[in-house]
């Protein structure tokens, strides 16, 4: 009787591993609220002020103007790993839209502001 219950304990552990490995993005509920933020940092290295975007999976959170030739230091709720990009919106000229870096709550990400716009890069 022990037996078979130390054999279904370790099953359902197993189980759980497997889940877990396989990509499960659902948000842990024994992360602290601060675990559950994507920590971002942006540098703008252009001359003229920007407003920025995070855009992820359904979501978008404005960070606001960022000044030129700055460095700002941001939080936003981030509950699951996912795909993030950054929208980038001179005050005259055309938006651009960042490639995806992929990032987990509790993960810092560096978006560079560079000039021209479109050579901006963002980093893990």
């Amino acid at each position: 009787m022990k037996r078979a219950l130390v054999l279904s304990a370790l099953a359902l552990f197993l189980g759980g591993c497997s889940a877990l490995s396989g990509g499960i993005t659902a948000s842990d509920p024994f992360l602290a609220s601060a675990e559950r933020r994507l920590s971002v940092r942006v540098e703008n290295i252009h001359q003229d002020d920007m407003s920025v975007r995070v855009l992820g999976a359904g979501r978008r959170h404005d960070l606001g103007r960022i000044q030129g030739r700055t460095v700002q230091q941001f939080s936003v709720p981030w509950p699951s790993h996912q795909e993030v990009r950054f929208q980038i919106e001179p005050i005259v000229g055309r938006r651009h839209t960042t490639h995806s870096v992929s990032a987990g709550p509790g993960e810092r990400v560096h978006l560079v502001i560079t000039q021209p716009v479109e050579r901006s890069v963002v980093r893990r």
